[in-house]
């Protein structure tokens, strides 16, 4: 595979810049307009077969899937003579795509909760050992429920509230309420009832309670970027979940060239009343390619938003997409870019990182895809838990087992204090899975854990697997 093929394939972001670069090299049948970064920014000329679906039938295929139980279709089209990544052919893909065609109609499909499922068998691990079994409860149907349900649930006294990406009454996303015991669901706020958006739009992480108040985020809307295809670059919002009264805490890009933050895709956590979360875009570096993205905080009462470090001034990482760690006071998480200098990838194959909330500086821990051909994995999409001190991950890319194009991921486990990073499972790209986009659970001892493709199912479009859920024993590597 060619350098520029493997990028284009699995590398969303190097599909825009090298098309911002190189505007008008690549052969485009009909070319896409698109405003990429902040308000007032560039208008760029970017191959179609590149950044989005060229038609109706090609952004549906992008769009979801075809299983009753949530099983996920298998990303990107191919187009332009280019077949699809095996490696981050997933959420980059079909976030970017599906976004960039916001504007056309789309297909509604079901999409089966099985995060519910999943959610609460990990609340009740002895009875889900017993039956091994996965019950849908709630299917969402796109109006006024919602759909494209990205985020997992948090359990707040024995009801499950979770997001849906887009769908409710205005098209902008939802915030959800289940009930466990029989699947009643309730929509507490649909986004988008303003004018371009200015009350948020497109949730697509988990909330957090802070004393009965739900908080979250959302990838646009606000009352910053009006101009861009989507209106808005992102949100932190609070719900009521007796009322359903929503607010708006902070808009982003509110700065300069956005040095506030832009677009965060990864939920908020908690400590000690503050909220900490990260942009993928956005801040002081990088301002030339929309910013490298930031770790902020935010005081819930006041909404004052401090920016604690922005990406890309060097080997720090570039573009963090997933939620922060808390641990005994130091906050830690991942970059899918940057990193050490390594001629695997690109713009660096991603970090974990460590971050001091008191004074902002930024560490990284490890750098992945240092070792040859990358068998310590590479992109890592989701964050880090925290184990009796060890943190565990996974990366979406990487290890040394895959039978699929491309690579298909690994579990692993780092060292906070040495920076030792060891591989406990390397994906195969059949039934164990591959390819895994969320974080791991810790449930007295073992890890679970999704892939988003692999399985023994394949069902989904053009015949791919569907995915899995795993469970992996962090003593011996043994995945199941």
């Amino acid at each position: 595979m060619s350098f520029l093929s493997r990028q284009f394939k699995a590398r969303p972001r190097f599909c825009v810049r090298f098309a911002a670069a190189l505007s008008g090299v690549f052969p485009a049948a009909s070319p896409a307009i698109l405003r990429i970064g902040r308000n007032n920014g560039p208008v760029m000329k970017l191959p179609a077969e590149c950044c989005r679906p060229a038609n109706r039938e090609l952004d549906q295929r992008f769009a979801g899937t075809k299983g009753t139980d949530g099983g996920e279709g298998a990303g990107a089209p191919e187009q332009a003579g280019i077949k699809q990544p095996a490696a981050r052919r997933g959420a980059g893909w079909r976030r970017h795509a599906t976004y960039l065609t916001k504007g056309a109609p789309m297909k509604r499909l079901v999409f089966g909760l099985f995060a519910v499922a999943f959610c609460c068998a990990l609340q009740f691990p002895a009875a889900a050992e017993a039956a091994q079994t996965e019950k849908v409860l709630h299917a969402f149907a796109g109006t006024p429920d919602g759909f494209y349900s990205f985020a997992g649930l948090i359990n707040v006294n024995g009801t499950l509230y979770g997001t849906t990406r887009d769908g409710g009454l205005y098209e902008g996303g939802t915030v959800f309420a289940i009930d466990p015991g029989t699947g009643t669901e309730a929509v507490l706020y649909s986004f988008c009832s303003q004018d371009l958006c200015t009350d948020c739009s497109g949730p697509v992480a988990s909330l957090v309670d802070v004393k009965g108040t739900l908080y979250g985020t959302t990838e646009f809307g606000g009352s910053n970027c009006k101009g861009g295809y989507v209106p808005g670059c992102g949100t932190v919002f609070s719900v009521n979940p007796k009322t359903g009264a929503a607010a708006v805490i902070y808009s982003f890009c509110s700065q300069e060239d956005c040095a506030d933050g832009e677009l965060p895709m990864a939920g908020l956590i908690d400590v000690n009343g503050t909220l900490y979360g990260t942009t993928e875009f956005g801040g002081s570096n990088c301002v030339a390619n929309s910013g490298c993205g930031t770790v902020f905080s935010i005081d819930p009462k006041t909404g004052t938003e401090t920016v604690l470090h922005s990406f890309g001034s060097g080997a720090d990482g570039e573009y963090p997409e997933a939620s922060l760690t808390d641990v005994n006071g130091t906050l830690y998480g991942t970059t899918d870019d940057g990193g050490g200098s390594n001629t695997n990838c690109y713009y660096g194959c991603g970090t974990v990182f460590s971050l001091d909330p008191a004074t902002g500086a930024e560490t990284v821990v490890y750098s992945l895809c240092t070792q040859q051909n990358c068998t310590d994995g590479q992109y890592p999409l989701a964050g880090v838990v925290d184990v009796e001190g060890a943190l565990y991950g996974t990366t979406y890319g990487g290890g040394r087992n895959c039978t699929e194009e491309g690579d298909c991921g690994t579990v692993f486990v780092l060292d906070p204090k040495t920076g030792v990073e060891t591989v406990l499972h390397s994906f195969g790209g059949g039934t164990d899975g591959y390819q895994p986009l969320a974080s791991l659970v810790d449930v007295k001892g073992i890890l679970y854990g999704t892939t988003e493709f692999g399985g023994s199912n394949t069902k989904c479009d053009y015949g791919s697997s569907c995915g899995t859920v795993f469970s992996v024993d962090p003593a011996t590597g043994a995945e199941t």
